[in-house]
């Protein structure tokens, strides 16, 4: 069933009726009904047969009754009531509708029978609503209303009313300017990917933060496309990352929840920026302003200033050196580092000020963050600062590492929209995230050493005996359709070089020369591309072998091909190992059902994949300069063999012995 594209009905409506309305703030109703009046009295029109009036203004009855009829109605009225008031909605041609009720999941299928053929917008049920500060409309019930609203250039869609609430609520604590708020709920009609592609069009918006449980991929793939269009940052977090996420998930939404790993891959190729819980959301959102990864750092402690230089360097910052501008602020013969202690030596508020000018105006530099702690001057700290950081946040941003006795300073501060971002790690991984940081250094492993791409590997790989897909590197459009004509159509084209391709770095299934050129075309300005035929039919497996400077030689194995990370079905072992070893190993894998049993085993040689790995063990062993790790991804394996599509390894740069077996 379509949606309005524009959603404005349902976003920003001229009137809304709340049916169910009342003075009781303990019920949807009377929540309601208050925090409309509060926001917008002139659009409040209540609806409710047991009451003459409600806080002074005259109840009607029905809907029904409502003339001119509203543009959007907020149903508030018990769930046994709630489909009778949407049946007034669409007689009397109201736009949109909020349906609350948690009571109505499962009752989907009946209000899209309702609304079919008529031009009416359902959000929720289940739902808390939205809360539009941008235009003044709060069709919601959350109570994070009684602390107010702060318009802004960030959005927030949530299917979930409560987490939509509470970061409502934190964005105030915060100071970041939540222009708007969406609760989707059971997503009945209007989905967190339609808000996402009216947002796109909107033009108001620089950030949209994103809390999702059941995923529509072409919608939403749909949704960021419009989003890139538009420099939009997403910021997202799924729920559902676990077996036990995924079944809460379900049961929360009633949708089945899919992998959250998958999602994070997913989105991550889309452009979306994916958090790990929550928490780090509203920071991240608010750090969408900023417009790269080299920083300075200024502190109050020169503890901090050590934590930060550890802390920029696990999330790829850059710290820049000092400029002979911020040395001069700085004064004769004090000196200044990045990160700088301005209380180093005794300086006065203004003179800290000063500095942290200089460092912000430095254009070879993206900015600052001024990381503020408990002290004396703090306050007056903060109100010198204002009118330096303004309310865009994107050259200075400051940063709290204090304790709750200097909330009363904090909250001087965030009272007029200036953000302050909670915690220096938080802020730099934020930072991080958003700025193109490696996907490595954003884990909890940072490997070092050169990477060595697959074209650069063709000589060990031979002499291992390993089944390496055919393929040549090519600098030309001419080149290209050489070995194109050489292997035969199809073809495939990729990057050759970059250690992550993504999914826009590879063009597969390329039948006709003109197809090769476009795609080189595209391809070739970033450079050399690789030419492949197309790899066989099969099961795509990943093999690896790792040097662990704690454990020695690991071998890895398991579910491979694109979303090798989402998948995460991996298995590690310890070399030497045994045929029978892998074997184990491989049946440990979520993977192996697919090769486990006799039917399978005629169309999937197992023995082909094993002797991969035993290859792959041996080609590390004679590897000269040493190599760290040896990643074969995919090893496709059908009923002929093994067939290596692409391989990258890195170089060792560690010179100790690793550890022998015991």
């Amino acid at each position: 069933m379509p949606v309005d594209p524009s959603l404005r009905s349902l976003i920003a409506p001229s009137s809304v009726a709340v049916v169910g309305a009342n003075d009781r703030p303990a019920t949807f109703g009377g929540r309601a009904w208050a925090y409309l009046t509060r926001t917008s009295p002139d659009r409040a029109i209540p609806v409710n047969p047991r009451h003459r009036d409600v806080g002074g203004v005259p109840c009607v009855p029905r809907l029904l009754d409502v003339h001119p009829a509203p543009e959007a109605v907020v149903v508030a009225a018990p769930a046994t009531a709630a489909m009778g008031v949407l049946e007034e909605a669409v007689a009397t041609g109201v736009r949109a509708a909020v349906m609350l009720s948690r009571d109505l999941l499962g009752h989907e299928a009946d209000i899209r029978a309702v609304v079919d053929g008529h031009p009416l917008t359902v959000l929720g049920p289940n739902c808390l609503g939205l809360i539009n500060a941008n235009d003044g409309v709060a069709l919601s019930s959350s109570i994070s209303l009684d602390r107010g609203w702060r318009p802004g250039p960030f959005a927030l869609v949530s299917q979930s009313g409560a987490l939509m609430g509470l970061l409502h609520a934190k964005s105030i604590d915060l100071g970041i300017g939540l222009g708007l708020a969406v609760s989707t709920g059971s997503q009945c009609m209007v989905r967190t990917e339609d808000v996402l592609a009216f947002l796109a069009a909107d033009g108001r918006y620089r950030g949209v933060g994103l809390y999702i449980e059941d995923l529509d991929y072409g919608r939403f793939e749909a949704a960021m496309g419009r989003l890139r269009a538009a420099e939009i940052t997403l910021v997202a977090v799924k729920g559902g990352l676990t077996p036990l996420g995924n079944a809460m998930a379900a049961a929360h939404s009633r949708a089945l929840a899919s992998n959250g790993r998958a999602f994070a891959q997913l989105a991550r190729d889309l452009g979306a920026v994916v958090v790990d819980d929550p928490g780090q959301l509203l920071p991240t959102l608010a750090a969408t302003t900023t417009r790269g990864r080299r920083w300075y750092v200024a502190t109050l402690s020169g503890g901090l200033g050590a934590i930060a230089a550890d802390e920029a360097a696990r999330f790829g910052i850059e710290l820049p050196e000092v400029p002979d501008a911020a040395m001069t602020a700085a004064g004769p013969g004090t000196g200044l580092t990045n990160p700088a202690d301005l209380d180093a030596t005794e300086r006065s508020v203004p003179e800290k000020v000063a500095v942290i000018r200089a460092l912000r105006d430095d254009a070879s530099a993206d900015g600052i963050l001024v990381v503020v702690n408990d002290s004396p001057d703090m306050a007056e700290l903060l109100r010198a600062l204002r009118p330096e950081c303004g309310t865009g946040g994107e050259r200075a941003l400051v940063v709290s590492e204090c304790s709750s006795q200097m909330a009363d300073a904090w909250a001087d501060w965030t009272s007029t929209g200036t953000a302050v971002f909670p915690g220096l790690r938080s802020t730099l991984q934020a930072l991080g995230r958003l700025h193109g940081a490696p996907r490595a250094v954003l884990g909890s492993t940072v490997w070092s050493g050169d990477v060595v791409p697959a074209v650069d590997l063709g000589p060990l790989l031979s002499d291992a005996g390993l089944p390496l897909l055919a393929s040549c590197e090519v600098t030309n459009a001419g080149d290209a359709l050489a070995a194109a004509q050489r292997f035969g159509y199809p073809v495939v084209l990729k990057a050759s070089r970059p250690v992550h391709r993504g999914a826009h770095g590879v063009r597969v299934g390329l039948t006709e020369p003109a197809q090769v050129t476009a795609a080189f075309a595209e391809l070739g300005e970033h450079g050399p591309v690789l030419v492949q035929p197309l790899a066989p039919a099969g099961l795509e497996w990943y093999v690896g072998v790792r040097m662990d400077p704690v454990f020695g030689e690991l071998v890895l194995i398991g579910a491979g091909g694109p979303h090798l990370e989402a998948l995460a079905d991996v298995a590690i072992g310890r070399a030497p190992m045994r045929d029978e070893q892998l074997a184990a190993l491989i049946a440990s894998t979520n993977a192996a059902r697919w090769v486990a049993d006799g039917t399978s085993a005629c169309l999937f040689d197992r023995a082909a994949l094993i002797d991969v790995a035993k290859r792959a063990i041996g080609a590390m062993a004679t590897a000269v300069p040493p190599l760290e790790s040896l990643d074969l991804n995919p090893v496709v394996i059908s009923s002929s063999g093994a067939v290596i599509v692409d391989a990258k390894a890195r170089r060792s740069t560690v010179g100790a012995a690793l550890p022998s077996d015991p």
